[in-house]
């Protein structure tokens, strides 16, 4: 077997595309290789707006970028609403009408593939096993995607190298209720079910750490 120092390592982004998961993802495409990493696949869910100006979210970051067809990863369009059912929570009143901050940025072309976001996720996972590859899942949404994808193959932690998430609060101060934090609350049964899994190696960035760790205004501009 392949020493897991020398082992490829592929990217997955999980993602509701408002205006810091752009930012996000657009490092994780431009920035993948100079970390060691190769971004293979994204996967949209609900969250900070429809799934579908989430879905051209994506590939407006896509065509910043400077990526085609043949150089972006697959995009695969995942859950429309929160596992219970119920109608998607909405935060337009913070990312605007598009997501972005309604910036009026033109419209891009679809760059949508065919499937599930929860299927592809553990086929992902399952061709990496066989190459010796490990997987490094960053969700920076509701973790619904996350959760169908464990109903799916109840095996997945065990297939994932590292599974990284955005959201929860460690302090009970939240940014959507005084106690909830955004990703956490617009599917809280995804969310639990996700955190009651075993996983061998699961970082959660909380919403209070987001806030405490915050990139220079010089840095960014870089």
């Amino acid at each position: 077997m392949r020493d897991s120092r020398q082992a490829e390592r592929w990217l997955v982004v999980d993602t509701d595309a408002g205006l810091d998961d752009a930012v996000a993802l657009c490092m994780a495409l431009k920035l993948d290789s100079h970390y060691g990493l190769s971004c293979k696949l994204v996967t949209t869910t609900h969250g900070n707006c429809s799934l579908d100006k989430v879905n051209q979210n994506v590939a407006k970051c896509i065509r910043a970028c400077g990526l085609d067809a043949s150089s972006a990863p697959r995009v695969v369009a995942g859950a429309a609403r929160p596992l219970s059912g119920v109608e998607p929570t909405d935060a337009s009143y913070f990312h605007g009408e598009d997501g972005l901050g309604d910036a009026g940025l033109p419209e891009a072309a679809s760059c949508l593939s065919t499937g599930y976001a929860h299927e592809e996720l553990v086929a992902l996972c399952r061709e990496a096993a066989s190459c010796h590859a490990e997987v490094i899942c960053v969700a920076l949404g509701p973790l619904t995607n996350i959760a169908l994808a464990l109903r799916y193959e109840p095996n997945l932690p065990k297939l994932l190298h590292r599974m990284i998430f955005m959201g929860g609060c460690g302090n009970a101060r939240g940014n959507m209720t005084r106690l909830a934090e955004f990703n956490v609350g617009a599917d809280p049964e995804a969310a639990a079910e996700v955190f009651a899994s075993s996983w061998p190696c699961f970082d959660v960035v909380s919403w209070e750490l987001s806030c405490e760790v915050a990139v220079p205004w010089a840095t960014f501009d870089k």
